[in-house]
């Protein structure tokens, strides 16, 4: 007999999207790039904002973002993605986000997006030192000429760290090095940052680095537990934009308390407390789906929503037990035991 097979070849084509940062100092930092139609494309500036940088961040798993225009990071060579993208701030990835027609003919390489990060450096925490931000691949440093309070409160807020309370000039937090990028900053208070400040042109040659501007700000992304037992327990509370704020209680649980526990220098989270326990708060609901791993040595380190955007009341304000201590209750191996978080 003759045994006939007949085999059926199927081939699966999938569609790929994604989003990538290129040109800059590390995978979290760069012009941003869309894959698109089996090819990487740039996005004009005019059809992106904050919350579409939230959104590629996430995505990208890098934390909070800071939006910048592309001359910044270099030039692109591709094509656009001729799209205006729609996002609200809880899309998970930049496609999930709604889009329009956009026409890009007005859009230039030096208009691409660009995703980069201030710093503020020799200081005694995140939220005071020298002013540094990158620009043509390099970090470099802001002249303390016209430095003031309006200028620096942009940049205080544009961070997650309050409001300036000193602006400090010849370079009490060193000299940096490098170039100077910006000078004369004459901002006017309500920037989203301080790229959108009239400025003169970036490449100070006025300025040397005993003139680097620095800057101490209202507080390190503060924290506060209120109405519990003492410092250490209560309703969760966040300094942000001048005021005093919650955490909604969604997606809550142990990892992220865990954080506050350590940002607080307190002790180890008991649970995950709920709402009812200390109480509702009132004013702002700041975050809400926060995400965090548990190791991150800030909550402004996790994922979250857009600040203040939430679907929450105040009767889910999140509360924060850090009174635990943590014990060994078995070795099982040289290497391995079982612990458990006691409560004092």
């Amino acid at each position: 007999s003759i045994l006939s097979f007949n085999f059926i070849t199927a081939v699966v084509v999938k569609s790929c999207t994604g989003a990538r940062l290129v040109g800059g100092s590390s995978s979290c930092s760069g012009r941003l790039e869309v894959l698109r139609d089996n090819s990487w494309k740039s996005i004009c500036d005019v059809n992106f904002n904050q919350k579409a940088a939230e959104v590629v961040c996430q995505e990208l798993d890098c934390g909070a973002p800071k939006e910048y225009r592309a001359e910044m990071l270099g030039q692109g060579r591709g094509s656009f993605w001729e799209k205006k993208i729609l996002c609200r701030g809880n899309e998970k990835k930049i496609f999930d986000c709604p889009f329009t027609e956009s026409a890009a003919g007005h859009c230039t390489e030096r208009n691409n997006v660009g995703l980069v990060s201030y710093r503020l450096v020799n200081g005694s925490n995140s939220c005071s030192g020298r002013v540094e931000l990158y620009y043509g691949k390099q970090w470099g440093t802001v002249c303390d000429r016209y430095w003031d309070l309006q200028d620096a409160n942009v940049l205080c807020n544009h961070l997650g760290c309050g409001y300036a309370i000193e602006v400090p000039g010849q370079a009490r937090f060193g000299k940096g090095s490098g170039e100077i990028w910006r000078d004369n900053l004459q901002c006017e208070g309500d920037e989203a940052d301080l790229t959108k400040c009239p400025a003169l042109d970036y490449g100070s040659e006025e300025c040397t680095h005993w003139h680097d501007a620095g800057v101490i700000c209202s507080d390190q992304f503060a924290l506060r537990l209120t109405n519990g037992t003492g410092v250490c327990d209560g309703r969760l509370e966040i300094f942000y934009n001048g005021s005093w704020g919650t955490v909604c209680d969604d997606s809550w649980d142990l990892p992220d308390a865990n954080v506050v526990c350590r940002q607080l220098q307190c002790e180890m989270p008991v649970n995950a407390i709920t709402p009812v326990s200390y109480g509702p708060g009132s004013g702002h609901i700041w975050l809400d789906d926060v995400h965090c791993q548990g190791n991150e040595s800030s909550l402004r380190d996790c994922r979250h929503q857009t600040w203040g955007q939430h679907n929450c009341r105040h009767k889910e304000d999140v509360g924060v037990n850090c009174t635990g201590k943590l014990i060994i209750i078995y070795n099982i191996s040289q290497c391995i035991s079982l612990l458990k978080v006691q409560k004092k």
